[in-house]
């Protein structure tokens, strides 16, 4: 009979606490026109998009949770759900599904997030931003697999989209589940210090970065981490000069390095768009493909 007790009086002593497990649909507007436990968000009410309940729209029940820009190039912000019971250090799995129209740069407009949060509601580390994501037809999944952070006790789940003043966004299916950690694994890193000079072109300058790849990074390392300005340093031009679209030349030259090695590569280059020019990073994956970029502002 005591050995039956004993793990009960230890939970209520330790206050232990089922396991997160958020799985959000259907949304419906409550008084205020705000789905119950959510709310709407943005750094200041002129930048406020409009959001709405959108009953036309939807994956699983009638209604999403709805998001436009409401033509101000300006708007940032959305939707976001407090969730209590996180414990630092635990693994959480965030999956959230979303279409859009009139996006021009959808992996920069559309935004979804945990921002994890101290018991006094201050910020405890920094977000995680959703990052993978896989198409299904007309919807978008997005997921995350992050660790919270120390300090923390609750998570804001951010569905946001920014500068995007003529798109809609609608989402639907967020969830949020505690998951097992997952198994440590050892990662090799190599990070490049060269200098090229008298290169003349964007071209040799690249070549040398390669040959260096090539010659002096082990066959087994993870990831490769060049130099930013990849293609200007040791050309003696200006940035206009040089400066070209993503993808184009340069991340098909170093994807098919980072093919041939299975790594991951980091590099920093002058990318073009029209009539601007931006110093960016880029991120190419194991198998060769761009798999993100992020412009230096």
């Amino acid at each position: 009979m005591l050995l039956r007790i004993f793990p009960l009086l230890s939970c209520a002593v330790l206050a232990c606490a089922a396991p997160v497990e958020i799985d959000l649909s259907t949304f419906q507007p409550s008084v205020n026109g705000v789905p119950t436990g959510w709310r709407t968000w943005a750094a200041r009410a002129e930048i406020a998009p409009r959001t709405f309940i959108d009953r036309v729209h939807y994956r699983r029940g009638a209604g999403s949770l709805a998001i436009s820009g409401n033509s101000n190039a300006a708007a940032y912000g959305g939707w976001e759900y407090p969730v209590s019971g996180i414990e630092p250090g635990k693994w959480y799995r965030f999956i959230a599904y979303y279409r859009a129209e009139g996006l021009q740069h959808e992996r920069l407009q559309v935004v979804s997030r945990l921002d994890w949060t101290k018991p006094d509601g201050s910020r405890a580390g920094q977000p995680d931003y959703a990052y993978k994501t896989e198409r299904l037809g007309e919807w978008t999944r997005v997921s995350l697999n992050a660790p919270a952070p120390k300090d923390s006790a609750k998570v804001n789940l951010q569905l946001f989209l920014q500068n995007a003043p003529h798109a809609t966004v609608w989402w639907d299916e967020i969830s949020l589940k505690e998951i097992p950690a997952p198994a440590a694994r050892q990662v090799r890193v190599a990070a490049v210090n060269l200098r090229p000079r008298n290169t003349r072109t964007a071209e040799e300058s690249v070549r040398q970065f390669i040959e260096v790849i090539q010659n002096s990074v082990k066959p087994d390392t993870d990831i490769i981490l060049l130099p930013e300005g990849i293609t200007v340093v040791g050309t003696a031009k200006k940035y206009p000069e040089i400066a070209e679209s993503i993808p184009g030349p340069t991340t098909e030259r170093l994807g098919e390095v980072a093919r041939q090695r299975k790594a991951y590569i980091v590099a920093g280059i002058y990318e073009r768009e029209g009539a601007a020019i931006y110093n960016t990073a880029i991120l190419i994956g194991r198998a060769g493909q761009l798999i993100g970029k992020y412009r230096k502002v």
